[in-house]
């Protein structure tokens, strides 16, 4: 799918905006970070080559995140390496696209790892705490966002079933702070690209993916 990537970074550069002018059934991070990876080389990166640094980084960035969240579940250390191997053998799907990167698959999970770590970290009263669970969970569902809206989407309920665990451990506040953050940036994404859902509801892989 590496052609389609590099197409739409095509379109991009010609002024056109996808979601709007064009169709484009991946996240803004996928077309965007190349995109402006090449023009902060001054060309030196032509588009099908910062696309190919990409597609390493997001690689590389979901194994990273899969050991991450493997460390923060109770399985023994000696086994860990074990998983890892197996997903690498899964995983290895570079011909697919940034799409099939095992970043878009763990994106969800390690977003809520991240939340829930700094989340708990937080301790005494005012708005502080609030402000950085807020900020958490904005930065939380943002990443499920940028890569794709099937992830997006399940950034966002995943976020949002979250709040209710804060619920559950008595912080009301904390769970509204959760919910705005997210809410947020997911509004925040529909105002900037209209179209962003489109894929979703236009293809039947779209729901699956969800």
């Amino acid at each position: 799918e590496a052609r389609g990537f590099v197409y739409g970074m095509d379109l991009l550069a010609l002024g056109q905006v996808p979601y709007t002018d064009f169709m484009y059934n991946y996240g803004p991070a996928t077309i965007y970070l190349p995109l402006w990876l090449s023009n902060v080389s001054g060309g030196f990166l032509s588009f099908e080559q910062s696309y190919a640094v990409v597609l390493v980084l997001f690689t590389t960035g979901g194994f990273v995140a899969l050991f991450a969240f493997l460390r923060s579940l109770e399985i023994p250390k000696s086994l860990r390496p074990l998983v890892l191997g197996a997903a690498a053998l899964v995983w290895a799907c570079l011909t697919m696209g940034l799409q099939y990167s095992p970043l878009r698959f763990f994106i969800v999970p390690i977003s809520l790892v991240f939340l829930d770590a700094v989340t708990s970290r937080q301790s005494g009263g005012g708005i502080l705490p609030l402000v950085r669970t807020g900020m958490a969970a904005a930065i939380a569902a943002a990443a499920c966002l940028a890569i794709s809206p099937e992830m997006g989407i399940s950034g966002a309920v995943a976020v949002a079933a979250y709040g209710f665990i804060l619920i559950l451990r008595r912080s009301i506040p904390g769970a509204m702070a959760c919910w705005l953050g997210a809410g947020g940036v997911f509004s925040a994404t529909l105002l900037e690209f209209p179209g962003y859902l489109d894929s979703v509801f236009a293809f039947g892989s779209g729901g699956g993916n969800f």
